[in-house]
Protein backbone atom coordinates (compact mmCIF):
# COMPACT_ATOMS: atom_id res chain seq x y z
CA UNK A 1 0.00 0.00 0.00
CA UNK A 2 2.56 2.23 1.19
CA UNK A 3 4.41 1.70 -2.48
CA UNK A 4 1.44 2.52 -4.19
CA UNK A 5 0.74 5.65 -2.40
CA UNK A 6 4.25 6.53 -3.41
CA UNK A 7 3.88 5.68 -7.17
CA UNK A 8 0.64 7.97 -7.19
CA UNK A 9 2.61 11.07 -5.35
CA UNK A 10 5.68 10.94 -7.93
CA UNK A 11 3.14 10.67 -10.67
CA UNK A 12 1.44 13.88 -9.19
CA UNK A 13 4.84 15.39 -8.99
CA UNK A 14 6.20 15.54 -11.90
CA UNK A 15 2.99 16.22 -13.91
CA UNK A 16 2.82 19.10 -12.10
CA UNK A 17 6.70 19.62 -13.03
CA UNK A 18 5.71 19.08 -16.90
CA UNK A 19 2.43 21.07 -16.85
CA UNK A 20 2.41 24.75 -18.47
CA UNK A 21 -0.92 25.36 -17.46
CA UNK A 22 0.34 29.00 -16.23
CA UNK A 23 2.56 27.86 -13.42
CA UNK A 24 5.46 30.12 -13.49
CA UNK A 25 8.93 28.93 -15.49
CA UNK A 26 10.85 31.58 -13.47
CA UNK A 27 12.42 30.59 -9.83
CA UNK A 28 11.98 33.02 -7.05
CA UNK A 29 10.04 35.73 -9.17
CA UNK A 30 8.89 37.55 -5.96
CA UNK A 31 12.67 37.51 -4.85
CA UNK A 32 11.45 36.65 -1.10
CA UNK A 33 14.30 36.23 0.83
CA UNK A 34 16.93 36.62 -1.68
CA UNK A 35 18.37 37.32 -5.03
CA UNK A 36 18.95 33.58 -5.92
CA UNK A 37 18.66 32.70 -9.58
CA UNK A 38 18.65 36.30 -10.73
CA UNK A 39 21.89 37.85 -12.03
CA UNK A 40 22.74 41.76 -11.48
CA UNK A 41 25.16 43.96 -13.00
CA UNK A 42 25.29 45.30 -9.40
CA UNK A 43 24.62 44.97 -5.99
CA UNK A 44 21.17 44.14 -6.48
CA UNK A 45 19.50 43.02 -3.10
CA UNK A 46 16.30 41.74 -2.03
CA UNK A 47 14.90 44.49 0.40
CA UNK A 48 12.11 43.98 3.14
CA UNK A 49 9.08 45.83 3.11
CA UNK A 50 7.16 48.06 0.75
CA UNK A 51 6.85 44.88 -2.34
CA UNK A 52 4.83 44.72 -4.20
CA UNK A 53 3.89 40.94 -3.59
CA UNK A 54 4.80 39.40 -0.30
CA UNK A 55 7.92 40.82 1.86
CA UNK A 56 10.62 41.28 -0.18
CA UNK A 57 11.55 43.09 -3.64
CA UNK A 58 14.64 43.47 -5.60
CA UNK A 59 16.12 46.88 -5.47
CA UNK A 60 18.67 47.62 -8.61
CA UNK A 61 20.64 50.20 -7.85
CA UNK A 62 21.62 50.82 -12.18
CA UNK A 63 21.96 48.19 -15.01
CA UNK A 64 19.77 45.26 -15.66
CA UNK A 65 19.23 42.49 -14.00
CA UNK A 66 18.63 39.11 -15.86
CA UNK A 67 16.95 35.71 -14.81
CA UNK A 68 18.46 31.96 -14.72
CA UNK A 69 17.09 30.24 -17.78
CA UNK A 70 14.11 28.98 -18.32
CA UNK A 71 12.32 26.50 -21.12
CA UNK A 72 10.56 27.87 -23.80
CA UNK A 73 8.02 25.91 -26.53
CA UNK A 74 8.70 26.96 -30.13
CA UNK A 75 6.04 29.64 -31.39
CA UNK A 76 4.56 29.26 -28.41
CA UNK A 77 3.37 32.68 -27.17
CA UNK A 78 3.92 33.50 -23.17
CA UNK A 79 2.96 36.19 -21.01
CA UNK A 80 5.76 37.93 -18.92
CA UNK A 81 4.49 40.30 -16.47
CA UNK A 82 5.83 42.42 -13.63
CA UNK A 83 5.69 45.16 -11.55
CA UNK A 84 8.07 47.97 -11.07
CA UNK A 85 8.16 51.66 -9.46
CA UNK A 86 11.57 54.16 -9.04
CA UNK A 87 12.28 57.25 -7.10
CA UNK A 88 11.20 59.44 -10.38
CA UNK A 89 10.15 58.25 -13.29
CA UNK A 90 11.75 56.94 -16.10
CA UNK A 91 11.85 54.33 -18.98
CA UNK A 92 13.41 51.13 -18.74
CA UNK A 93 14.18 48.05 -20.98
CA UNK A 94 12.93 44.42 -21.24
CA UNK A 95 13.85 41.58 -23.36
CA UNK A 96 13.63 37.90 -23.57
CA UNK A 97 16.49 36.61 -25.14
CA UNK A 98 18.51 33.08 -25.54
CA UNK A 99 20.69 32.22 -23.10
CA UNK A 100 23.69 31.40 -26.07
CA UNK A 101 25.21 34.43 -26.26
CA UNK A 102 25.86 34.07 -30.13
CA UNK A 103 22.58 32.66 -31.21
CA UNK A 104 21.02 35.41 -29.41
CA UNK A 105 23.43 37.93 -31.31
CA UNK A 106 22.19 35.96 -34.80
CA UNK A 107 19.13 36.87 -33.82
CA UNK A 108 19.51 40.41 -33.13
CA UNK A 109 18.48 39.79 -29.63
CA UNK A 110 21.92 40.57 -28.21
CA UNK A 111 22.37 40.58 -24.40
CA UNK A 112 21.50 43.74 -23.14
CA UNK A 113 18.86 46.15 -23.55
CA UNK A 114 19.96 48.25 -26.74
CA UNK A 115 16.63 46.57 -29.08
CA UNK A 116 15.05 46.11 -26.01
CA UNK A 117 11.01 46.55 -25.35
CA UNK A 118 10.71 49.92 -23.58
CA UNK A 119 8.69 50.60 -20.42
CA UNK A 120 7.74 53.94 -18.81
CA UNK A 121 7.88 53.45 -14.97
CA UNK A 122 6.53 55.64 -12.31
CA UNK A 123 6.96 56.23 -8.19
CA UNK A 124 4.28 53.89 -7.60
CA UNK A 125 4.08 49.60 -7.69
CA UNK A 126 2.30 49.08 -11.23
CA UNK A 127 1.84 46.08 -13.06
CA UNK A 128 3.36 45.63 -16.48
CA UNK A 129 2.39 43.13 -19.29
CA UNK A 130 3.65 42.13 -22.55
CA UNK A 131 3.10 38.96 -24.85
CA UNK A 132 6.66 37.18 -26.58
CA UNK A 133 6.43 34.12 -28.65
CA UNK A 134 10.19 32.40 -29.36
CA UNK A 135 10.41 32.01 -32.49
CA UNK A 136 14.86 31.51 -32.58
CA UNK A 137 15.51 28.53 -34.57
CA UNK A 138 17.78 25.59 -32.20
CA UNK A 139 20.84 24.45 -33.49
CA UNK A 140 23.28 22.33 -32.79
CA UNK A 141 24.98 24.49 -30.68
CA UNK A 142 21.72 25.62 -29.11
CA UNK A 143 19.68 22.59 -28.56
CA UNK A 144 17.44 23.58 -26.06
CA UNK A 145 15.42 26.54 -26.34
CA UNK A 146 16.53 27.75 -23.17
CA UNK A 147 15.75 32.00 -22.30
CA UNK A 148 16.43 34.40 -20.21
CA UNK A 149 14.67 37.76 -18.99
CA UNK A 150 15.87 40.49 -18.60
CA UNK A 151 15.22 44.42 -16.75
CA UNK A 152 16.25 47.46 -15.99
CA UNK A 153 18.91 48.86 -18.32
CA UNK A 154 18.31 52.30 -15.97
CA UNK A 155 21.04 54.51 -14.15
CA UNK A 156 19.03 54.90 -11.40
CA UNK A 157 18.05 52.71 -8.52
CA UNK A 158 14.27 50.54 -9.81
CA UNK A 159 12.55 48.18 -7.82
CA UNK A 160 11.19 44.65 -9.40
CA UNK A 161 8.59 42.80 -8.18
CA UNK A 162 6.59 39.58 -8.72
CA UNK A 163 8.57 38.76 -12.01
CA UNK A 164 5.91 36.00 -13.80
CA UNK A 165 6.74 34.08 -17.65
CA UNK A 166 3.79 31.64 -17.90
CA UNK A 167 1.70 30.42 -20.69
CA UNK A 168 -1.62 32.44 -20.37
CA UNK A 169 -0.92 33.44 -16.75
CA UNK A 170 0.91 36.32 -14.32
CA UNK A 171 -0.74 39.63 -16.25
CA UNK A 172 -2.86 40.54 -13.13
CA UNK A 173 -0.75 39.11 -10.60
CA UNK A 174 1.93 37.50 -9.78
CA UNK A 175 1.75 33.89 -10.19
CA UNK A 176 4.49 31.23 -8.07
CA UNK A 177 6.27 28.42 -9.79
CA UNK A 178 5.33 25.93 -7.02
CA UNK A 179 3.33 25.67 -4.51
CA UNK A 180 5.63 26.36 -1.65
CA UNK A 181 8.34 29.36 -2.95
CA UNK A 182 11.26 29.37 -0.16
CA UNK A 183 13.94 31.43 -0.49
CA UNK A 184 16.56 31.75 2.62
CA UNK A 185 19.18 34.71 3.18
CA UNK A 186 21.20 34.10 6.39
CA UNK A 187 23.52 37.09 6.87
CA UNK A 188 23.89 36.37 10.38
CA UNK A 189 25.58 32.94 9.49
CA UNK A 190 29.30 33.36 9.67
CA UNK A 191 30.82 32.62 6.74
CA UNK A 192 27.65 32.99 4.42
CA UNK A 193 27.72 34.76 1.65
CA UNK A 194 24.55 35.43 -0.50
Amino acid sequence: MKRVAVAVWLAAMSAVGASDGGANLLKNGSFEGGARYWFCETDAEAVRGDAAHGEYALRLPKGLVQSAAFLLQPGKPVTISFSAKADSEMTIGWQCTPCGREIGAKAGMTWGLKGAHSVKIGKEWKRYTATFTPNVAQDGFWPRPTYMLQLGDSDKPVWFDAVTVAYGAGADEYVSQREVEVQVNCPELKGYRS
